[in-house]
């Protein structure tokens, strides 16, 4: 279970330290993706014989367990979004480490903690807020060794505790687990895995910082070897973006729904405005739509805060077939159901929104609203639907309902998503990847770039020969995915 704080040293071959590190790096993806479900995790090697066959890199405490690690910092430095995900998902994996570790895994974690985080200390150029980190992880190690708590075998019924500073656990008391009293918080025997997760996710998150500011990274980035081996690994998890789940680096606040709602794709601008009308959506409507929001960037307290502020409403006469409110228990039920979806209550599963291939296949029911517009609507509904969201080109809007009358709903979602791509530019627009990260962005030939994603939006200012030729870089299989290409931010 290491908390990697001690680089490590020697020499590789350069072939196998790319091979060994892509192989954490597929294999950290895939973690990431089943964390949760016990089964999943343990099947994920034998499931993946190419991992397994390069495995030993995951030996934990291993030199090459520890050589991929900072690799991957290294290759993180300059992408934020891998760099978001690189701290969710080696903690993931510290976290199952210690869960599969055994009775002696918190005592060996420990005691290997103290011995790095005095090396640290003593031997490297770090910040003052890294040295003061560290002289507390050194003091609580300490402490854990000799109290014993690291040995208690039954850690739901012992009255061990430990205190420590509150910058130590942020996310425990941002999840409201744990009450700082007076700049400090009491950690129960109960909570000891958790703290040893929060050391992880702060050492690392400081870790990333002081290689840049260091400059470490920049020297590492002067060698042409190390930087091909860089550029390449972010391909890998850009391919991974692209095909799985983007994950944001921003958060979105409840606020700013209705500010992004035109970047929705059919279905969710459905589900919001069905909300809108009568302040209410049904069991299924209101799961889909929220895990939605999950995935583009809403955090769970506002997740609450949104949902609070439309179930507070009075609703409307037949409320979606919904009658619920926020106060009472119905309240108390929406809040255990909110949290469960974000990995918090039940099982702590993490779920994640549904594809675009499932809504395709759903048949909503004459009451109920939801599934894919594009696979249930008829011509006459779904050009209604459309035309009612604000899209005027009427030949544009005759290859979105053909496409969905030949039974191809996610061509017909692509032409919508290119007509809000090319509906930002100007004149003649040219449809660009960035390299680093997959994002498509849209760059005006005769308009400074920097004002580009300033201009309204406007329906009648390109030509179909250009919506046919960018159609193509308009995948995705789920509706976040969608709603990130569409918000573009980048000229």
């Amino acid at each position: 279970m290491a908390i990697y704080l001690k680089p490590p040293e020697g020499c590789t071959s350069l072939y196998h330290l790319y091979d060994t590190t892509e192989t954490r790096l597929q294999y950290l993806i895939l973690l990431d993706k089943h964390y949760g479900n016990h089964e999943e995790v343990k099947r994920i090697l034998s499931s993946n014989p190419h991992l397994a066959s390069n495995s030993d890199c995951l030996i934990d405490g291993s030199r090459k367990d520890r050589i991929t690690h900072f690799i991957l910092r290294l290759a993180s430095v300059c992408n934020t979004h891998f760099q978001s995900f690189l701290i969710t998902a080696e903690q993931k994996l510290f976290q199952y480490r210690i869960e599969c570790g055994g009775k002696n895994a918190l005592y060996k974690c420990v005691k290997d903690l103290k011995r790095h985080a005095n090396h640290a200390y003593k031997n490297q150029r770090l910040s003052s807020r890294h040295q003061e980190e560290l002289l507390q992880i050194i003091h609580l190690s300490e402490y854990l060794i000799h109290s014993g708590m690291l040995l208690c075998t039954e850690r739901e019924y012992c009255q061990h505790a430990c205190t420590v500073q509150w910058f130590m656990v942020l996310p425990l008391i941002r999840d409201r687990i744990v009450i700082p009293r007076f700049g400090t918080v009491d950690i129960s025997c109960q909570l000891l895995p958790a703290l040893l997760g929060c050391i992880f996710q702060t050492t690392l998150a400081l870790g990333l910082k002081q290689l840049v500011e260091s400059g470490t990274a920049i020297n590492a980035f002067n060698d042409e070897r190390i930087a091909r081996m860089v550029k390449k690994l972010n391909k890998v998890f850009s391919k991974f973006r692209d095909n799985g789940i983007t994950q944001v680096n921003r958060p979105l606040y409840f606020q700013d729904i209705a500010k992004e709602f035109s970047f929705f794709p059919l279905c969710m601008q459905e589900l919001h405005r069905s909300l809108i009308k009568s302040s209410r959506l049904r069991h299924n409507p209101r799961f889909r739509y929220s895990l939605f929001l999950k995935d583009i960037g809403l955090p769970v307290e506002e997740s609450l805060k949104f949902w609070q502020h439309w179930y507070s409403k009075p609703h409307a006469k037949h409320g979606n077939g919904c009658q619920h409110t926020w106060e009472g228990q119905d309240g108390n039920r929406f809040t255990y159901g909110i949290r469960h979806i974000y990995g918090l209550e039940g099982k702590k599963i993490s779920y994640t929104s549904h594809s675009c291939s499932a809504l395709q296949e759903m048949s909503p029911q004459p009451t109920d609203c939801g599934g894919c517009p594009y696979s249930s609507y008829d011509r006459d509904k779904l050009r209604k639907l459309i035309s009612e969201l604000g899209l005027k080109r009427l030949d544009t809007l005759e290859l979105i309902v053909s496409a969905s009358e030949r039974g191809r709903p996610t061509e017909a979602c692509s032409i919508m998503l290119a007509h809000t791509l090319l509906s930002r530019g100007l004149k003649k627009t040219e449809v660009l990847k960035k390299e680093d990260d997959n994002d498509i962005i849209i760059r005006n030939e005769n308009e400074d770039q920097s004002k580009c994603c300033s201009k309204k939006i406007s329906n009648d200012l390109y030509d179909l020969e250009d919506l046919s030729d960018i159609i193509s870089h308009c995948k995705f299989s789920r509706p976040s995915q969608y709603c990130m290409k569409a918000r573009v931010k980048n000229c």
